[in-house]
């Protein structure tokens, strides 16, 4: 079982929001690529985000080797699912103005033009960092991606292994930087951190936004 969920501050500010799985979760997972919808609480509206997917890819994806380790993308979308369905696979460019501005700097989508990414059917144009520790001679465990499409950041997405999450000890919580960009398109609350946790009871995986900082668009 996966269940979304936000926590809130007794003022309704957004602190953090999140996704948990329970532990059988991990086990007996299909073979080909899957993508699970899951249904954010009615609180999620007090956030930036509209949708929340998670997409199980057993064989990892390109770029290759890097990513072909078997793991799960944890989507965040800014938009609806319908808006995010619309989205056709394909090259797709940006313009510097928008990487400028929203894209953090080291975000880089592996083709030789900066601005030009390979957008995914469904999903978008994915960021990573070319600093990440999987860049430079270590192996992919955990790493955190930006998601755009026409001009427009639509998903944050922490993306990490299943060798990974088993192997969290019991009860501890590993937290890591967000980039920032230097503006941002939507005013809301925008996470700061993510983290990625083992809860031994009631035996589930956090993976959550949080920190949260309050910024105004520009």
């Amino acid at each position: 079982m996966a269940r979304t969920w936000v926590r809130l501050s007794a003022d309704g500010e957004p602190l953090a929001v999140g996704i948990n799985m329970t532990k059988e979760a991990l086990e007996g997972l299909p073979e080909e690529p899957t993508i699970y919808t899951l249904h954010p609480p009615r609180q999620m509206s007090s956030t930036i985000y509209q949708a929340i997917m998670v997409d199980w890819n057993p064989g990892g994806h390109d770029p290759d080797p890097i990513y072909t380790h078997p793991h799960f993308d944890f989507h965040f979308y800014m938009i609806s699912d319908a808006e995010r369905e619309s989205i056709p696979g394909g090259p797709h460019a940006h313009t510097p103005t928008f990487m400028e501005n929203y894209i953090p700097e080291n975000y880089v989508t592996g083709l030789p033009d900066p601005l030009m990414g390979m957008a995914v059917p469904g999903m978008g144009v994915h960021w990573v960092d070319a600093t990440s520790p999987e860049f430079h001679g270590h192996a992919f465990t955990k790493t955190f991606v930006y998601g755009a499409y026409n001009n427009q950041v639509i998903f944050y997405e922490p993306m990490i292994t299943v060798d990974y999450l088993k192997g969290l000890r019991a009860d501890t919580r590993v937290a890591a930087p967000v980039a920032q960009p230097l503006k941002v398109q939507k005013t809301g609350y925008y996470p700061t951190a993510y983290s990625v946790g083992h809860d031994a009871i009631p035996g589930e995986y956090i993976i959550s936004l949080r920190n949260m900082k309050y910024r105004m668009a520009q």
